[in-house]
Protein backbone atom coordinates (compact mmCIF):
# COMPACT_ATOMS: atom_id res chain seq x y z
CA UNK A 1 0.00 0.00 0.00
CA UNK A 2 2.84 2.35 0.86
CA UNK A 3 4.56 1.55 -2.40
CA UNK A 4 1.44 2.47 -4.40
CA UNK A 5 1.14 5.77 -2.54
CA UNK A 6 4.79 6.63 -3.19
CA UNK A 7 4.54 5.75 -6.90
CA UNK A 8 1.34 7.75 -7.38
CA UNK A 9 2.70 10.68 -5.43
CA UNK A 10 5.88 10.93 -7.45
CA UNK A 11 4.39 10.00 -10.86
CA UNK A 12 4.63 13.08 -13.12
CA UNK A 13 1.45 12.53 -15.11
CA UNK A 14 -1.01 12.40 -12.20
CA UNK A 15 -1.66 15.95 -10.95
CA UNK A 16 -4.96 14.95 -9.32
CA UNK A 17 -3.21 12.38 -7.17
CA UNK A 18 -0.65 14.97 -6.11
CA UNK A 19 -3.40 17.29 -5.03
CA UNK A 20 -5.12 14.49 -3.11
CA UNK A 21 -2.02 13.62 -1.14
CA UNK A 22 -1.04 17.23 -0.46
CA UNK A 23 -4.30 18.34 1.15
CA UNK A 24 -4.63 18.73 4.88
CA UNK A 25 -7.79 18.14 6.82
CA UNK A 26 -8.75 21.03 9.10
CA UNK A 27 -11.22 20.77 11.96
CA UNK A 28 -12.70 23.42 14.21
CA UNK A 29 -11.87 23.41 17.92
CA UNK A 30 -15.56 23.37 18.76
CA UNK A 31 -18.42 21.50 17.21
CA UNK A 32 -21.14 23.17 15.25
CA UNK A 33 -22.33 24.04 11.79
CA UNK A 34 -20.24 25.98 9.32
CA UNK A 35 -22.12 29.13 8.35
CA UNK A 36 -19.57 30.58 5.90
CA UNK A 37 -16.51 29.27 4.03
CA UNK A 38 -13.89 31.90 3.17
CA UNK A 39 -11.56 29.81 0.95
CA UNK A 40 -12.18 27.73 -2.15
CA UNK A 41 -11.02 24.31 -3.24
CA UNK A 42 -7.22 24.11 -3.82
CA UNK A 43 -6.81 27.75 -2.86
CA UNK A 44 -3.60 28.62 -1.04
CA UNK A 45 -4.01 30.15 2.41
CA UNK A 46 -1.73 32.15 4.65
CA UNK A 47 -1.04 31.70 8.32
CA UNK A 48 -3.78 33.32 10.44
CA UNK A 49 -6.23 33.66 7.55
CA UNK A 50 -9.78 32.66 8.55
CA UNK A 51 -10.99 29.62 6.64
CA UNK A 52 -14.58 29.35 7.78
CA UNK A 53 -17.06 30.65 10.30
CA UNK A 54 -18.96 28.44 12.73
CA UNK A 55 -22.62 29.30 13.42
CA UNK A 56 -22.60 30.73 16.94
CA UNK A 57 -26.34 31.02 17.63
CA UNK A 58 -26.31 28.11 20.07
CA UNK A 59 -23.38 29.52 22.07
CA UNK A 60 -25.00 32.98 22.09
CA UNK A 61 -28.22 31.45 23.44
CA UNK A 62 -26.22 29.69 26.18
CA UNK A 63 -24.56 33.01 27.08
CA UNK A 64 -27.95 34.72 27.35
CA UNK A 65 -29.23 31.87 29.52
CA UNK A 66 -26.19 32.20 31.78
CA UNK A 67 -26.69 35.98 32.02
CA UNK A 68 -30.34 35.44 32.96
CA UNK A 69 -29.26 33.02 35.69
CA UNK A 70 -26.77 35.57 37.03
CA UNK A 71 -29.54 38.19 37.19
CA UNK A 72 -31.79 35.67 38.94
CA UNK A 73 -29.11 34.87 41.53
CA UNK A 74 -28.44 38.57 42.11
CA UNK A 75 -32.16 39.14 42.66
CA UNK A 76 -32.20 36.23 45.09
CA UNK A 77 -29.28 37.77 46.96
CA UNK A 78 -31.12 41.09 47.23
CA UNK A 79 -34.21 39.29 48.52
CA UNK A 80 -32.12 37.34 51.02
CA UNK A 81 -30.51 40.55 52.28
CA UNK A 82 -33.96 42.09 52.73
CA UNK A 83 -35.09 38.96 54.61
CA UNK A 84 -32.07 39.20 56.90
CA UNK A 85 -32.84 42.85 57.65
CA UNK A 86 -36.48 41.98 58.30
CA UNK A 87 -35.45 39.18 60.64
CA UNK A 88 -33.06 41.48 62.46
CA UNK A 89 -35.85 44.02 62.86
CA UNK A 90 -38.12 41.36 64.35
CA UNK A 91 -35.37 40.24 66.74
CA UNK A 92 -34.77 43.84 67.82
CA UNK A 93 -38.50 44.38 68.33
CA UNK A 94 -38.80 41.16 70.35
CA UNK A 95 -35.81 42.16 72.51
CA UNK A 96 -37.34 45.58 73.13
CA UNK A 97 -40.67 43.99 74.11
CA UNK A 98 -38.82 41.59 76.42
CA UNK A 99 -36.92 44.43 78.07
CA UNK A 100 -40.15 46.39 78.53
CA UNK A 101 -41.84 43.36 80.12
CA UNK A 102 -38.82 42.81 82.42
CA UNK A 103 -38.84 46.46 83.48
CA UNK A 104 -42.57 46.40 84.16
CA UNK A 105 -42.27 43.21 86.21
CA UNK A 106 -39.35 44.65 88.17
CA UNK A 107 -41.31 47.83 88.97
CA UNK A 108 -44.42 45.92 90.07
CA UNK A 109 -42.37 43.44 92.11
CA UNK A 110 -40.46 46.27 93.82
CA UNK A 111 -43.72 48.11 94.60
CA UNK A 112 -45.17 44.89 96.04
CA UNK A 113 -42.03 44.32 98.11
CA UNK A 114 -42.05 47.86 99.53
CA UNK A 115 -45.74 48.05 100.21
CA UNK A 116 -47.56 44.69 100.11
CA UNK A 117 -51.04 44.92 98.67
CA UNK A 118 -50.45 48.03 96.56
CA UNK A 119 -50.13 45.93 93.41
CA UNK A 120 -52.53 43.00 93.09
CA UNK A 121 -50.77 39.61 92.91
CA UNK A 122 -52.75 38.87 89.75
CA UNK A 123 -51.11 41.87 87.99
CA UNK A 124 -47.67 40.59 88.95
CA UNK A 125 -48.49 37.10 87.67
CA UNK A 126 -49.94 38.57 84.46
CA UNK A 127 -46.81 40.69 83.94
CA UNK A 128 -44.61 37.65 84.61
CA UNK A 129 -46.58 35.74 81.97
CA UNK A 130 -46.10 38.62 79.53
CA UNK A 131 -42.38 38.53 80.26
CA UNK A 132 -42.19 34.77 79.60
CA UNK A 133 -44.19 35.24 76.40
CA UNK A 134 -41.87 38.04 75.25
CA UNK A 135 -38.84 35.87 76.07
CA UNK A 136 -40.29 33.05 73.98
CA UNK A 137 -40.98 35.38 71.04
CA UNK A 138 -37.43 36.71 71.31
CA UNK A 139 -35.91 33.20 71.24
CA UNK A 140 -38.19 32.22 68.35
CA UNK A 141 -37.18 35.29 66.33
CA UNK A 142 -33.49 34.66 67.00
CA UNK A 143 -33.83 31.03 65.99
CA UNK A 144 -35.67 31.92 62.79
CA UNK A 145 -33.00 34.47 61.99
CA UNK A 146 -30.42 31.67 62.19
CA UNK A 147 -32.59 29.72 59.71
CA UNK A 148 -33.62 26.94 62.08
CA UNK A 149 -36.85 25.80 63.58
CA UNK A 150 -37.88 26.51 67.12
CA UNK A 151 -37.62 23.40 69.26
CA UNK A 152 -37.89 22.81 73.00
CA UNK A 153 -34.10 22.57 73.08
CA UNK A 154 -33.80 26.23 72.04
CA UNK A 155 -34.80 27.35 75.53
CA UNK A 156 -31.96 28.41 77.74
CA UNK A 157 -31.53 26.48 80.98
CA UNK A 158 -32.87 29.37 83.07
CA UNK A 159 -36.16 29.44 81.12
CA UNK A 160 -37.40 26.26 82.79
CA UNK A 161 -37.16 27.81 86.25
CA UNK A 162 -39.12 30.85 85.09
CA UNK A 163 -42.02 28.78 83.85
CA UNK A 164 -44.84 27.70 86.02
CA UNK A 165 -43.12 27.27 89.34
CA UNK A 166 -44.90 25.68 92.28
CA UNK A 167 -48.16 27.46 91.45
CA UNK A 168 -48.63 25.54 88.19
CA UNK A 169 -47.59 22.19 89.60
CA UNK A 170 -44.44 21.91 87.48
CA UNK A 171 -40.95 21.86 89.01
CA UNK A 172 -39.72 25.42 88.88
CA UNK A 173 -37.81 27.53 91.36
CA UNK A 174 -39.83 26.17 94.25
CA UNK A 175 -38.95 22.58 93.34
CA UNK A 176 -35.22 23.32 93.22
CA UNK A 177 -34.86 25.15 96.50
Amino acid sequence: MLLIAVVLYNHPSSNDVNALFRTTSIFAETGGRVSEVYVGYNQKVKKGQPLFKIDSKRQEAEIETARARVVEVEAGMATAKADVLTSQGKVDEAKANLQQAKDELDVKSELQRRNPGIVPQRDIEKTAGSRRSAAGRCRRCECRQRGGRVTPFDRPASAEGERGGAASGSPGRAGRE
